[in-house]
Order: structure tokens, then sequence, then C-alpha cells
């Protein structure tokens, strides 16, 4: 499959052709095959290319000794990581409205020793749109991490956001 062509996937539609389902159901000897018999596949969906965005290496982490002692760059790339999911979908979301959105942005995110996002600032930004920088910040300040006995410690996260079919 080549990137930039259109994707369509049929997903069933079921259609009742067999009549009075009550009376199927109510059948002791009623197994798969009579249930799906008759029905018809009616529906598709058309899916296009999408955003995708990439955790460039992650930058300076600063903060009390005891919070760099528990929180590794790797334990931290993969809380992120595992939020990537959201992240993408925003950006998905805004590039709707804005066929051209890409960029890359670099936020400062602080983390308290209960695991949560205190403090995200944009550092820098090639994207050119304050709305959708502020909702990646929004994204960012929910990301959870585990719980440490002491300190915080702040981290820059370079984020890269680009169309798939426009690599």
């Amino acid at each position: 499959m080549q990137s930039g062509k259109e994707l369509e996937i049929e997903l069933p539609s079921l259609t009742d052709e067999v009549g009075n389902l009550d009376a199927l159901f109510s059948d002791q000897d009623a197994d798969v095959d009579k249930l799906i018999a008759g029905m018809k596949v009616e529906d598709h969906v058309k899916l296009k290319e999408k955003g995708d965005v990439d955790l460039k290496e992650i930058g300076e982490i600063t903060g009390s000794v005891a919070a760099r002692g528990w929180r590794s760059e790797e334990s931290i790339r993969d809380v992120i990581l595992s939020y990537m999911g959201r992240i993408t979908y925003t950006y998905n979301r805004f590039l709707k409205k804005n066929p051209d959105l890409k960029g890359k942005i670099v936020l400062e995110m602080t983390i308290a020793a209960s695991g949560e996002v205190t403090s995200c600032k944009i550092i820098s930004s090639t994207v050119g749109d304050p709305e959708f920088e502020q909702a990646i910040i929004a994204v960012v300040q929910r990301f959870k991490f585990k719980p440490i006995p002491e300190g915080e410690i702040t981290v820059e996260n370079p984020f890269v956001f680009f169309r798939r079919d426009q690599q």
C-alpha cells in the first residue's frame, strides 16, 4: 500500500434477512451459521492519511537530586510515549481544520513527587497555531507519572508534528 492513497475498509452492517429472530433464538438447535445466514455487508468507511507525532530525544532534565535519582530519562520517556495516542488524536483533530499544520513544539514540564505535571509551557514552536499549542499543553498537563518519595524535576520534551503523506 502506498502512502497518500485512500484506504477503504468494509465494516459489517447487518441486515436481518432471516425473518423472525425471536423464533430463531428460541430454537434449541440455533447456531452461528443460522444466525448470520442471509445477512449482507452494506456499509464501508473511507480512511485518509492522518498526522503523526514523533517524540525526539528528551532534552535537559533538571531538579532535585532525589527526584533525578528516582526518575530516569527512560522512565519519563515511557510515560510520555504511553500518552502519545492522546497527543496524536489532538493533532489529527486540528489537522482537519488546517491540513498544513505541522512543525516542532518543545515543551518544558515540571513533574511533582506526586507524579502530577504541575507546570507546562512552550520553550519554542514552529507550528504557528496558538490554539493548537494550548491544546497540546492541556493534554500534557494531564500526564500522570509514578509517585516518588520526594522532589520535582523539569524536563524538555520536543514533539514533531507531521502528516504521514508529506514525509
